[in-house]
């Protein structure tokens, strides 16, 4: 899915519990976290808190929504999104 105010495009994924966002598109350093995330690959992705980001999917409405901070390359739109 593309976010329109954005224009970034989200892996959609509903195996995945959580929605999580690149630590990568931030210029400046975030501290890392205790929390650790895990993958199906054996991998653990390392976090950096969270952060509150209007989206707007054409949904009808635009929505704010919590994503995780983490290692990893694209965002992903998890399960708990759909539960709103």
């Amino acid at each position: 899915m593309t976010d329109r105010l954005t224009k970034m495009s989200f892996l959609v994924n509903t195996g995945t519990d959580l929605c999580v966002y690149p630590h990568s598109r931030f210029r400046e350093r975030w501290t890392q976290t205790s929390y650790e995330l895990f993958v199906p690959s054996g991998f653990t992705l390392h976090t950096y808190g969270c952060i509150n980001l209007g989206l707007d999917f054409g949904l009808r409405r635009e929505f704010s929504w919590e994503l995780f901070v983490a290692d990893l390359t694209g965002p992903i739109i998890g399960s708990d999104i759909f539960c709103f």
